[in-house]
């Protein structure tokens, strides 16, 4: 399987390449057990509150999406500004080699 992995500034960015995704019959994917080992060992965080004891409004578990054979994670950044840091920090704390 591919795998794509796209940092936005937004959640309208997320919805616009969503509604793109599933003009290519990629399905939006909620369910846990239906994503894909790499995005469930490198993007999902292991607990909650992610950040100290903070609910904070943004949440950094990606949106997903999945065809036969290609699987795609949108992460928002929660703005311009931070979409290099967010694509960083996902770099660093991968357990996958890239």
């Amino acid at each position: 399987m591919r795998h794509y992995y796209f940092v936005v500034e937004g959640a309208h960015d997320v919805a616009a390449i969503g509604k793109l995704l599933k003009k290519k019959d990629l399905k939006e994917l909620r369910d846990q057990n239906l994503i894909s080992e790499v995005w469930i060992n490198n993007l999902i965080p292991e607990k909650f509150p992610f950040k100290e004891d903070k609910l904070d409004r943004i949440t950094p578990i990606p949106s997903f999406y999945q065809s036969e054979n290609v699987s795609v994670a949108i992460h928002v950044a929660g703005g311009d500004s931070k979409i290099a840091n967010t694509l960083d920090l996902t770099l660093t704390n991968q357990k996958f080699k890239y």
